[in-house]
């Protein structure tokens, strides 16, 4: 792979990093609304008769956003596996693009 073949992946690497970690961030901020949203759900049950239907409906509305959740977890989870695989693969490129570097400095030295 040539010099700007190398620079070129090098920055699209970079530039996919960046969308993966920007999609991380927005996926934690919703787990963060979803997790206010389950808390004041939770307060509204503290006076409530554990049989009462309005209980039952709450607690059905506690475990739909809870498997919300586990959702964005998961989707959390594979972004983060990817940012890893990007990282190591721009490592990677970034010490070949120096010894590129290097050995063409050396051939016209």
């Amino acid at each position: 792979m040539g010099v700007a073949a190398t620079q070129f992946r090098v920055l699209a690497n970079k530039s996919q990093l960046s969308d993966y970690q920007f999609q991380a961030q927005m996926l934690n901020q919703a787990k963060l609304q979803l997790g206010a949203s389950v808390g004041q759900l939770w307060n509204l049950t503290a006076n409530l008769d554990p049989n009462s239907p309005t209980m039952q409906l709450l607690n059905a509305q506690i475990a739909v956003i809870q498997q919300i959740e586990k959702g964005l977890d998961l989707q959390s989870q594979r972004l983060k596996t990817m940012v890893e695989a990007l990282q190591a693969e721009s490592d990677s490129l970034s010490k070949i693009l120096e010894k590129s570097i290097s050995t063409s400095f050396k051939l016209l030295a």
